[in-house]
C-alpha cells in the first residue's frame, strides 16, 4: 500500500534469504515499536498496526540473524531490510488556488484573488503571496515553497545502525583493517546575474476570509518580462500552495 491512515493495519512482506531470528522495527524521530520473531526462509508476513505515531510517516526495519554454526562451517548471518511508510497527507493539506490574469500592464497595480477550497467552517487561515522575476528564479534552481511537502512528506532516515562486528566475524581468520580517506566532490557555481532591474514582490501576511478567498495587490515597477506567483497558505493543523504565471 502506498499510502496509510492511523488505525490502518500495515502488511510487512519479508523476503528472508536465510531462516533466524528477526527484529521488526518502527522508527520516526525516535523507536515507535518494535517486535522479535522468527522467521522463514522465503516470504514471510507480518502485521502492523499504523498509530499516530507513524506521522507524517515512518521507516520500518527488519534485522535478521542467524548463529555460527561450526559444523556446518557457516559464520554468522545478519541481514537488514528497509522500507518507508507514508502516511497520506491529502487531509492535512489545503487546496490553494491562484486566479492570475494573462497580463499585468508595467506602472501599475494588478489584483491577485486567491481561493483555499477546503477550509473547514470557522477556522482562520493566513497566507502569503510572492511575485518574482522568472529570470531570477530560473538563474537559482528556484523551487516553489511546498510546505505540505516540507511538513508532510517523507523524512530522511535519522537513526543510526550499529554492528557488533566481533559478533559477526571471525577473528581468527581476520586480518588488520585499512583505513581509506575520502574528499567532497567540488561543487558548481553560478555567476552572478548582470546589473539589472531586478522584480521581487511580497504580500505579506494575508487573512483569509471566512469564505476562503482573499484578494492581494501588487504595485507593477516599470518591467517588461514574466513574473511568477507563489502562494503559501496555513491554518491550525493545515498547509498548502498553489502557483501561477503573471
Amino acid at each position: 500500500k502506498e499510502l496509510y491512515a492511523p488505525g490502518d493495519k500495515a502488511e510487512l512482506r519479508v523476503d528472508a534469504p536465510f531462516a533466524g531470528k528477526a527484529t521488526v522495527i518502527v522508527v520516526g524521530n525516535e523507536v515507535i515499536s518494535s517486535k522479535t520473531l522468527d522467521l522463514t526462509q522465503g516470504e514471510n508476513a507480518v502485521d502492523l498496526e499504523v498509530t499516530e505515531d507513524w506521522r507524517p510517516g515512518a521507516y520500518v526495519m527488519a534485522f535478521l540473524h542467524r548463529p555460527l554454526d561450526a559444523k556446518a562451517s557457516r559464520m554468522p548471518g545478519r541481514a537488514i531490510g528497509l522500507v518507508h511508510a507514508q502516511i497520506d497527507a491529502a487531509p492535512h493539506t489545503l487546496k490553494v488556488a491562484l486566479s492570475a490574469p494573462d497580463k499585468a500592464p508595467p506602472r501599475g497595480t494588478v489584483r491577485v484573488p486567491v481561493k483555499i477550497g477546503n477550509l473547514a467552517s470557522g477556522e482562520k487561515a493566513h497566507l502569503v503571496v510572492a511575485a518574482v522575476d522568472v529570470g531570477i528564479l530560473n538563474l537559482t534552481n528556484y523551487k516553489p515553497p511546498a510546505p505540505d511537502e516540507h511538513y508532510l512528506g517523507q523524512r530522511r532516515l535519522t537513526t543510526e545502525i550499529r554492528d557488533l562486528y566481533g559478533q559477526l566475524i571471525d577473528g581468527k581468520a581476520g586480518r588488520r583493517g585499512q583505513i581509506r580517506e575520502g574528499g567532497d566532490g567540488d561543487f558548481s557555481q553560478r555567476g552572478a546575474p548582470k546589473k539589472i532591474e531586478l522584480v521581487a514582490l511580497y504580500s505579506g501576511l494575508v487573512e483569509v476570509g471566512q469564505d476562503g478567498k482573499a484578494t492581494v495587490a501588487f504595485d507593477i515597477p516599470d518591467y517588461n518580462g514574466r513574473l511568477r506567483l507563489m502562494a503559501v497558505a496555513y491554518d491550525a493543523q493545515n498547509v498548502g500552495w498553489a502557483e501561477a504565471g503573471l
